[in-house]
């Protein structure tokens, strides 16, 4: 943003910035500014023309740390929020009932097998049903 000038009459070179540009862009900003505030338009159109201009904009280098900061602070008040309620409640499956249920399965699969072919969706159920019985850990709802 600076620009090397010739060195005037017993002087080095030195820098002129290029601050006219911004200076002439804040002053059309500010008299924008003022004409509205003048007028008595409603907050409502002075928050648009903010949005709408990009006050307040985050530097390019600097928008990913942004938009990291907004993702915590979303988080942080995620946390004050009241949570779900609690899961349901499991238990793990007794031995006694996995026998009672693997009886009644081993029945049930041989009733269909007899049936034969017309509950065949059934049968493949059930089988899918009797080897999930091998599991070592069987949880059902308390």
């Amino acid at each position: 943003w600076c620009t090397r000038v010739a060195p005037r009459h017993g002087q080095t070179g030195h820098r002129r910035h290029r601050s006219n540009v911004r200076s002439q862009r804040n002053l059309a900003r500010e008299a924008h500014i003022a004409e509205i505030l003048a007028a008595g338009q409603p907050f409502s159109e002075m928050r648009a023309y903010v949005a709408r201009r990009n006050f307040c904009r985050v530097p390019a280098c600097l928008r990913h740390v942004s938009a990291q900061l907004d993702a915590e602070q979303q988080y942080m008040g995620s946390l004050q929020e009241p949570r779900e309620a609690c899961k349901t409640a499991v238990r793990l499956l007794t031995q006694k009932e996995r026998q009672d249920l693997s009886l009644e399965m081993g029945q049930r699969f041989q009733h269909l097998r007899a049936q034969g072919s017309q509950h065949r969706d059934e049968l493949t159920n059930a089988k899918k049903d009797m080897e999930l019985m091998t599991q070592p850990y069987i949880f059902v709802e308390a």
